[in-house]
């Protein structure tokens, strides 16, 4: 259980070995009315000195998606989302979504082209899973602006 004013995060499950990132909102009822939208996607996860997940950066979100993800607000992107759910964020500029899964800091990224899948509850993910190639090397700009 978590202390008041702190938030929980999503669950986050990396297999880098054949390149499946799952993403689970642990605060949202499982058996709520969902739908699935699955689409492929450039993908940047971006990884800590672990190899950890810390941010997914989905930069080929089909309509149907930009429409449900909330827009960014510059002043508000560092606050807190709910308890459990996946926060997740569209960039008006460029419909560009990113997630932020919590973690060290951004060392290196993972640039890939894959499948993303998606289950919602309204406006809400319930799940978002991620199936990327695992060849190639990750860039270790991570210092750069996204």
């Amino acid at each position: 259980m978590s202390e008041p004013g702190t938030t929980t995060r999503p669950s986050v499950d990396w297999d880098a070995g054949i390149g499946v990132l799952t993403i689970r909102a642990d605060g949202l009822a499982p058996h709520a009315q969902r739908a699935t939208v699955t689409f492929h996607s450039r993908v940047w996860i971006w990884l800590d000195d672990h190899a950890r997940p810390t941010t997914v950066d989905l930069l080929d979100v089909p309509e149907i998606m930009a429409r449900v993800v909330p827009r960014a607000r510059r002043a508000h992107d560092g606050e807190p989302g709910d308890r459990g759910v996946i926060r997740w964020l569209l960039d008006p500029d460029s419909d560009w979504v990113w997630m932020p899964l919590g973690g060290g800091p951004d060392r290196s990224r993972l640039a890939r082209e894959g499948r993303v899948e998606v289950w919602l509850t309204g406006d809400l993910p319930l799940r978002v899973r991620l199936w990327v190639p695992v060849s190639g090397t990750a860039d270790r700009d991570a210092g750069a602006p996204r």
